[in-house]
């Protein structure tokens, strides 16, 4: 066998491997400090809980990412992007004391678009719209990360960076007055 062979055998082993691997797992929200530290302010002076109903999204929320040739990138037990944020804000309010399923006052949530970039300005960008019985709230966020020339090191700062993209979304829409006022309204009103 000649040299060039071996090499070109050695590529094709490389390149099998490369497009049949599982991709990259995710792995599961934790709470962040910041929101927890906003929400307990929020709640200081009520006894108002929130629930939180199955969100909608369009098919870029929904769809499975796949980053350069490296592979799909996996969310936490299979769950869609979108659902991943719904169980993020669930834990985030279930920390401040904030959730009950029960409760009559309930956020519901369209998310619009969850995608990333991996090349020249690598960043998440996730676009939602939360509905407070009635009220309106677009958020949106970029979240920015380290990129990298070589795709496994790029598409793992991706993975590695998609959590804190989901806090700072979760924490822009906790800033808001209108998530403010909701949670301080009483159920009775």
């Amino acid at each position: 066998m000649t040299r060039k062979s071996c090499l070109f055998i050695l590529f094709l082993i490389t390149l099998v491997i490369n497009l049949s691997s599982c991709g990259m797992i995710m792995s599961r929200y934790s709470p962040y400090p910041q929101n927890s530290l906003l929400l307990k302010d929020v709640g200081e002076d009520t006894k108002t809980k929130v629930s939180v109903a199955e969100f909608t999204a369009d098919y870029d929320a929904k769809s499975p990412k796949s980053c350069r040739m490296v592979g799909a990138i996996n969310m936490p037990e299979k769950e869609k992007p979108y659902e991943v944020i719904r169980k993020a804000l669930i834990d985030e309010l279930s920390l401040a004391n904030l959730y009950s399923k029960d409760s009559s006052k309930v956020i519901n949530a369209h998310v619009k678009n969850i995608s990333f970039s991996t090349v020249s300005s690598p960043k998440w960008i996730i676009e939602g719209t939360f509905d407070l019985e009635g009220t309106k709230v677009p958020v949106s966020i970029e979240h920015k990360f380290e990129g990298g020339f070589v795709a496994v090191t790029a598409c793992n700062n991706a993975v590695n960076a998609f959590m804190p993209s989901v806090q700072d979304y979760l924490y822009t829409f906790f800033k808001t007055d209108e998530f403010r006022n909701f949670v301080r309204k009483s159920e009775a009103q």
